[in-house]
């Protein structure tokens, strides 16, 4: 990137988490990778970055939990991890204060 933008072009890297650590299913390998590297470069310095207008640090939108309504969950193995499933009458979506232990609706 640096030849094809020229190194003075080169703005920042980004760090992206795309898996969990502790989710992963894959058994198969010793080494799971958890983030990817996004290269941003400018096309020229004509290009000027924009300042963030708005706040998104806010936990404001994380206000659900999940409740289990069962004690034993159906257990399957994946790979070397084992997951409970539960089925949709065995568990139930509470919607609460925020906190940051909290999930946020996607």
């Amino acid at each position: 990137c640096d030849r094809i933008f020229q190194e003075s072009n080169y703005l920042t890297t980004f760090t992206v988490k795309v898996r969990h650590e502790d989710r992963i299913l894959k058994g198969d390998k010793d080494y799971h990778e958890t983030t990817e590297q996004l290269l941003l470069y400018r096309k020229s310095n004509k290009f000027k970055t924009i300042k963030r207008l708005q706040d998104n640090t806010s936990i404001d939108k994380y206000v659900y939990q999940v409740e289990e309504l069962i004690d034993n969950p159906e257990k399957i193995t994946f790979g070397n991890k084992e997951v409970e499933i539960f089925k949709p009458n065995e568990y139930k979506i509470i919607k609460t204060e925020p906190s940051s232990e909290n999930f946020q609706k996607i």
